[in-house]
C-alpha cells in the first residue's frame, strides 16, 4: 500500500479552478507551497506546476496503492466558516465522483475543532495524539495568515517535525534546508541546491492541498505583498497575528 499515491490521487482528482471560481469568485492565484512568491528564489525552486486535474491519472494512482475496500476518511473544520464548508463539500462531491472516496464532514465549535491541536501545537506532540485527529483539516480558520517575516517560517511550519501540524512530516532535503536557513551560515547556492530537493520532497509525496493564495490583501502570500504591485500600506494596528486588514487609506499603488 502506498499513501503517498493516495495523496496525489487525491490531488489530481480536485478540480482548483472550480474552488476558485465557486468559492472565491475568481481571487486567488494557483500556488506550490510551502513557501510564497514573495521570498523570490525560495517559492517553487525547481518551478513545479500546480497539480492538474486530470481524473485518468487521479484513478490510476488510487489504483496503484492498491486499497481493498477504501475506508470512509474525514475532514474537520470549525463551525460557522462558510468559506470552509464550501471548499469541503466540493471536496466531497469531487472524491466521490472522480474516485469513488467518501468524505465524511465533522464540523464542530471552533474550540472543539482546535483543542485536539492544542497540546503544544507541535508535530511531535501531535504525532502522540492521532486517533483524535481527523484525516484532513483546514490550516487556519478561514486563511492561514501569518504572513512570515522569514523564509524559513513556512519551511519549518509545513514541513519539518517543528511544525504545528501532524502532517508536517519531514525529509532529510527539509530539515537540512530548515537548518540551513536558521544556521544562516550556508551560501545562497548551497541554499537554493538545498531548497530545490525539498520542494521536490514537498511536490511529489503531497501533504497539503494547496488551495492557493490571495489577490487581495487578505491571508499569507497574497501577490499585493509584491512591491510590483503594491508600493506600502499600514496594517491594523489590532494585527491579531491571524489575519492583517489593511487600513485601506494607507495603500499606494505603484503605477
Amino acid at each position: 500500500m502506498n499513501i503517498t499515491d493516495v495523496r496525489l490521487a487525491i490531488e489530481h482528482a480536485i478540480n482548483y479552478s472550480l474552488l476558485d471560481q465557486s468559492v472565491f469568485h475568481g481571487n486567488i492565484y494557483p500556488y506550490v507551497g510551502p513557501s510564497v512568491s514573495g521570498f523570490g528564489n525560495l517559492y517553487d525552486p525547481g518551478n513545479f506546476p500546480s497539480y492538474s486535474y486530470n481524473v485518468t491519472l487521479a484513478q490510476q494512482l488510487l489504483k496503484d496503492a492498491n486499497i481493498a475496500n477504501f475506508p470512509t476518511i474525514t475532514i474537520s473544520m470549525p463551525a460557522g466558516y462558510t468559506v470552509m464548508t464550501n471548499i469541503a463539500e466540493i471536496l466531497q462531491e469531487e472524491l466521490s465522483a472522480n474516485l469513488g472516496i467518501n468524505l465524511q464532514l465533522q464540523v464542530s465549535s471552533y474550540a472543539a475543532w482546535i483543542q485536539p491541536y492544542n497540546n503544544g501545537y507541535t508535530y511531535l506532540v501531535n504525532k502522540t495524539n492521532a486517533a483524535t485527529l481527523s484525516d484532513l483539516t483546514f490550516e487556519g480558520a478561514p486563511s492561514y495568515g501569518q504572513v512570515e517575516n522569514t523564509p524559513i517560517d513556512n519551511w519549518n511550519t509545513f514541513v519539518t517535525p517543528y511544525g504545528f501540524n501532524l502532517a508536517a512530516w519531514s525529509t532529510n532535503n527539509t530539515i537540512a534546508l530548515s537548518q540551513a536557513l536558521l544556521g544562516g551560515t550556508a551560501n545562497q547556492a548551497t541554499i537554493q541546491k538545498l531548497a530545490e530537493a525539498a520542494q521536490a520532497d514537498v511536490y511529489n509525496q503531497a501533504p497539503y492541498i494547496w488551495i492557493g493564495v490571495f489577490k487581495l490583501v487578505l491571508g499569507d502570500g497574497s501577490v499585493a505583498y509584491q512591491k510590483s504591485v503594491i508600493n506600502n500600506f499600514y496594517f491594523d494596528p489590532m494585527w491579531s497575528g491571524a489575519t492583517v486588514p489593511p487600513i485601506f487609506n494607507t495603500v499606494t499603488f505603484n503605477s
